[in-house]
């Protein structure tokens, strides 16, 4: 069988011992990697190659996983300045979901994919929260299969708490993931995934969540959802169960390896003792809690406690970028400036969170998120040929998380195949893409 030969870059392999190699090989068949290895490929692995890829003078990586991203936001990227979360949310943007079609979607999504295929993201957990006819949930996986991302939808729901016209009934929501599943996701080995994603505590009835909970487990499918990520949330938590927002998760049987908390902000040490033990994972969007001033997660002590803590870039209507690959320094300084201790989050562990922790919050932590022989192929290659990243350097991790940005990415790869090339996108018409997308845009906005 033919594969691909990628030589002479710098490999950072994000395996459990965190090898970096300075100048060795990687080889791919199918989807898969077969070899990776410092030095020179050996004449039994280059003469199965059908392509080789000097990657001389660039760091050859895992590709980065964007766990917390919503891609229809790249429509109101923007629109967000001045705003605290909840006016923002009521005031812009629950105006202009109700006008989104199926067609605006459909562009929307490979506008954000685009981005996140530039900025170095393999694989991206889009939070789709609003409310759609099947065609408009049809529009997002097909554009996530068009471009050949490794794409999950955390099918988002609200059926309390939310305007009408964005709300479901709990049989809806089963119905509408159970279909989205079995048309999209069903396939031996397919790129495409769902989890159940109730967009906030307060927009979920205790009903449906635990219908859900109770499914996730049957289907073996994940739950994603908004946790503590401004404290008013746990007011209202408080005040209509009780009990904080990770305790209602914990009695309602929510929290568990499938299960992703987004933002996890206003959380306290018995919390993260309880997302902990139950190996929950946290994503931490740095970049967004900064731009609505929602807050910092405790993202250092919850590692140092056990939490596998993810990054995400969050939507482009509270980031106005999708850049993960810029995300790495924001994650590692704002930790640094929030404990007042420069030694937290090494650079070896923000690559993690991005990678191997990424892969967990996919759901898929033996098939990405490293490079190692029988993983997926999904690996990016970042060009060091800048003043900022001039080589020879101390530390390879220290350079990618410190200096390198989104415009370094050159290559990525997807389960063997090549989506952008010496950045050149080769998956979508980028200038014909732009016009569809302004276009719509102006309408919806000006509308």
């Amino acid at each position: 069988m033919a594969g691909l030969l990628i030589e002479n870059g710098i490999l950072l392999t994000v395996n459990s011992s965190n090898d970096v190699f300075s100048k060795g090989y990687l080889f791919i068949q199918a989807d898969l990697i077969i070899a990776v290895a410092e030095g020179i490929a050996p004449d039994t692995i280059r003469n199965q190659a059908s392509e080789i890829i000097d990657a001389a003078g660039q760091i050859v990586m895992p590709g980065l996983v964007n766990s917390h991203v919503h891609l229809f936001q790249t429509l109101i990227r923007g629109l967000s300045d001045n705003r605290p979360l909840i006016p923002w949310l009521e005031e812009v943007a629950f105006p202009i979901y109700e006008k989104m079609e199926p067609e605006h979607i459909f562009t929307a999504v490979q506008m954000g994919i685009m981005e996140n295929i530039r900025g170095g993201a393999t694989s991206v957990i889009d939070n789709f929260t609003v409310r759609q006819s099947p065609e408009g949930y049809d529009a997002v996986f097909r554009a996530a299969k068009k471009t050949g991302i490794r794409y999950k939808m955390a099918r988002g729901y609200s059926d309390t708490g939310y305007p009408d016209s964005l709300m479901e009934t709990g049989d809806e929501i089963i119905t509408s993931t159970q279909r989205l599943q079995a048309t999209w996701c069903s396939q031996p080995d397919s790129r495409l995934r769902i989890d159940f994603s109730p967009n906030v505590i307060w927009s979920t009835t205790e009903d449906t969540l635990s219908r859900i909970a109770q499914l996730s487990q049957e289907w073996g499918i994940g739950i994603h959802i908004h946790t503590a990520e401004d404290d008013i949330e746990n007011s209202m938590c408080l005040e209509r169960n009780g009990v904080r927002q990770v305790a209602w998760l914990h009695q309602m049987g929510v929290l568990g390896p499938r299960t992703q908390l987004a933002h996890g902000i206003w959380i306290n040490e018995e919390e993260i003792e309880l997302i902990a033990e139950s190996e929950t994972v946290v994503v931490h969007n740095p970049v967004s809690n900064m731009f609505l001033a929602t807050g910092i997660c405790p993202a250092a002590a919850m590692e140092k406690a056990g939490v596998r803590v993810a990054l995400g870039s969050d939507g482009q209507a509270v980031n106005n970028g999708q850049e993960m690959m810029d995300v790495l320094k924001w994650a590692s300084n704002l930790q640094k400036a929030h404990t007042l201790d420069a030694t937290v989050l090494p650079p070896e562990q923000v690559i993690q969170m991005a990678c191997m922790n990424g892969a967990h919050a996919f759901g898929l932590p033996g098939q990405i998120g490293s490079l190692e022989p029988g993983k997926k192929a999904d690996i990016i290659l970042i060009d060091l040929d800048s003043s900022r990243l001039a080589m020879p350097c101390l530390s390879v991790p220290s350079l990618l998380v410190n200096l390198a940005s989104s415009n370094d990415v050159a290559t990525t790869i997807v389960g063997g195949k090549i989506l952008m090339r010496d950045k050149e996108i080769l998956v979508l018409n980028e200038d014909q893409l732009q016009r569809e997308f302004t276009e719509i845009r102006a309408a919806l906005i000006n509308q």
